[in-house]
Parts: C-alpha cells; structure tokens; sequence
C-alpha cells in the first residue's frame, strides 16, 4: 500500500514539472522567401530586337536594320538607337502592371531632361507615346504606335490608315481620317553595351539672320 501511494505521487509530480515546460519551438524554414520582381526591374538593361511586325507586307524590317536597333532601359528613362550613326532618342517612361493589358507610357525629352513639347489644335502638349507590354519569358512584347495615335488594345500588328498629317507652326495640317500603325515588337537581352551618342559636327554652313 505503501509503495503504491509513493508510485502515485511520483507520477503525479512528473506531470507538474511536466506542464511548467514550454513546449518545443517550431522548426525554423530554411528556405528563403523569394523575392518579388517587378516589372520595372526585369526591364533594365540593354535590348535587341528580335521580331518587328507593322501589319504591312511592304514595309518588313530586314535582319541588318534589326541586328543595329538598341533600346536601353535605365530606371524611369528609355534610351532608344535605330541607328548608331543617328541622333538617339531618350524617353521618361511610366508602367502600370496593373492593368489588362499592361500600359506603358513614353513621354519624349530634349538635351536638357525635360519633356519635349509638341504644338496640337495651337496648344503646347509634352510629345507623348502610349503602349501596352507583355512579358513573354525571357522575350519583352511591345504593341507600339505614334504619339498621334490612340494606345492599343490588342497585340495585333495593323498598318496605318491614310496618309499622316503635315506638322506646321500652328499644328498639324491634313490627316483628316488617319489612323497610325500599330507595330509588335519583340525584344531579347543582350550584354552588348548601349552605343555612345554619336558626336555632332559643327556647323559650317552659313548662318542666315
């Protein structure tokens, strides 16, 4: 009887000093959260061209004019290259990775940074481009077109409507019914570098007052 009242108490003292114990800590998870790319960082750097669709038969890129177009993404800017021996053109860009289709937004600069001005209807309005972008991979999907034209909605190449409008000092003059291509292009990295501004030559002309 005895030894049985000291078995009880035992037991019943191993489950107090039990329940004083905290109970073991989870396992930590060795693998890493991966980190979120946005689409402003899968952008950057160099691109070539590997694909130019413009929905007419007629007017097909060759392979020499693609192999020398580069296009340089650099934070908010975008440098573009249709040539290395030509002026190139620089561009604030905007994305929204919200919408369906993603838009991206390209407002054209001038030497000094700032927003280059277009005069439309005798008003001054920043020289705007309006696109939609995909990424397909590895490959950037652009459906592009003028500043003239409205952003599209599809990627879906479609050759221009009419002939373009004349831009005089006061507007644009004609182009009553023209509607401008909508170009697909398809782009691909490259670790080539973006070619340096090509050096202007001064003027040796006559300079008339």
């Amino acid at each position: 009887m005895r030894a049985a009242v000291f078995l009880l108490l035992a037991i019943l003292l191993g489950f107090a000093t039990g329940c004083g114990k905290s109970p073991p800590a989870p396992p930590s998870d060795p693998t890493p959260t991966p980190r979120i790319v946005s689409d402003k960082d899968r952008l950057q750097g160099v691109w070539t061209v590997e694909s130019w669709e413009n929905g007419d038969p007629k007017e097909k890129m060759t392979e020499e004019e693609r192999a020398i177009v580069r296009v340089a993404f650099e934070g908010d800017k975008m440098r573009f290259a249709e040539n290395p021996k030509q002026r190139q053109d620089k561009l604030a860009i905007s994305l929204n990775e919200g919408a369906d289709p993603k838009t991206i937004t390209l407002t054209q600069l001038d030497a000094d940074g700032q927003p280059r001005q277009v005069t439309i209807a005798g008003k001054n309005l920043p020289n705007r481009s309006e696109w939609i972008y995909k990424f397909d991979g590895e490959i950037l999907v652009l459906a592009v077109t003028g500043p003239e034209g409205k952003r599209p909605t599809e990627f879906k190449a479609k050759p221009a409507v009419g002939r373009p409008p004349a831009f005089g000092p006061k507007g644009p003059i004609g182009g009553e019914g023209f509607v401008p291509a909508v170009d697909i292009v398809r782009l691909k990295k490259t670790n080539e570098p973006f070619p340096d501004e090509p050096k202007r030559e001064p003027f040796r002309g006559t300079r008339i007052k």
